[in-house]
């Protein structure tokens, strides 16, 4: 039998075989499908002006909110008298005093700061120059910690990856030391490396390169067999397999693992700096609290979300490269 033959042979019991609600189910999943690819392509090519826009639209829909509840009016409550009130009322012809929210804010500064606060209190620690300062620990110890986990927990995750004995012996207590919340290492970290930088790599560490591993770990286990097949017949093993269909296969993953990571980092650090930190983000956070900073405060959550953000779009930029672009075009 001629094989275009076969096909059609299978293709026309198939039909046959086809009942109505496979039918159904299967119109409905390319409707899916094709309303999948729709959504992605206008993501996709959404013009890079909307892309800023709209946040910063809604960043100052955020601030303009923010300073209506934290606003204290033209007048404090103090300055005005009955006769005020009631020419105001007059004015207005409806009888009722001066408006409330213009005289007393929703918020008061000792709850929540205005924005005009927030800044001045930016500025104040930029000038003396302890922001930086700040800025420069923080960032440290998460570039210490987070590069420590991804060069050992890439390789660990490969090797995990391809050696099944490995994967069963190890991946229990992998996922074990996972489960564990990074905070419950604070007092072995403070009793091991005292205080300052070395407990916060440590946390940083610990917290980051279990995740890694088992990203890694995932992403070689997706990897179609038939790849291996193929590149061992052709000569490849070793390094040389690695480096021609591992480490491609992975990288989109890899960078996905990698953005997760490093905001993870950037959570430890803070909690790290507060509990066992003499400067730092988080120490500036702890610090204001004691002084009832909340301008001060507020301005340090700030600084930590920036931070956070350009971090993301740092890590996000890879998958521009030609290397990990193709695991984001389906």
């Amino acid at each position: 039998m001629q094989p275009h033959s076969l096909t059609r042979r299978v293709l026309h019991c198939c039909a046959f075989d086809f009942t109505k609600n496979e039918a159904i189910t299967f119109a409905r999943g390319k409707a899916r499908d094709g309303l999948a690819k729709i959504s992605f392509y206008s993501f996709l090519f959404m013009s890079a002006s909307h892309r800023v826009s709209l946040p910063l639209a809604f960043g100052l829909f955020l601030l303009l909110v923010w300073s209506a509840v934290t606003w204290t009016g033209p007048l404090w409550a103090s300055d005005l008298t009955w006769k005020d009130l009631q020419a105001w009322s007059a004015l207005t012809w409806t009888g009722l005093p001066f408006p409330p929210s213009l005289i007393f804010p929703i918020l008061p500064s000792s709850i929540f700061p205005s924005p005009a606060e927030v800044a001045n209190a930016l500025l104040e620690e930029s000038r003396n120059g302890r922001l930086v300062r700040d800025m420069v620990a923080s960032l440290f110890r998460v570039a210490m910690g987070f590069g420590g986990a991804v060069l050992l927990g890439v390789p660990l995750g490969l090797w995990l990856g391809h050696s099944e004995r490995a994967r069963a012996t190890l991946l229990p207590f992998v996922n074990f030391l996972r489960s564990l919340s990074p905070l419950a290492w604070i007092p072995f970290a403070i009793f091991w490396f005292g205080i300052g930088d070395g407990p916060a790599i440590f946390l940083i560490f610990g917290a980051t390169l279990f995740p890694i591993v088992i990203s890694t770990l995932s992403a070689v286990a997706a990897i179609p067999e038939v790849y291996f097949r193929v590149a061992r017949e052709n000569g490849c093993r070793g390094a040389t397999l690695l480096q021609k269909v591992t480490f491609p296969a992975i990288l989109p993953a890899l960078v996905t693992a990698l953005r997760v990571g490093a905001g993870l980092a950037w959570l430890v650090v803070v909690a790290a700096e507060i509990v066992a930190g003499r400067d730092g983000l988080g120490f500036l956070i702890w610090d204001a609290r004691n002084g009832l900073r909340v301008d001060l405060l507020v301005a340090a959550m700030l600084v930590i979300g920036s931070i956070g953000i350009a971090l993301d779009l740092a890590l996000a930029s890879l998958r521009r490269l030609p290397e990990v672009s193709w695991g984001h075009e389906n």
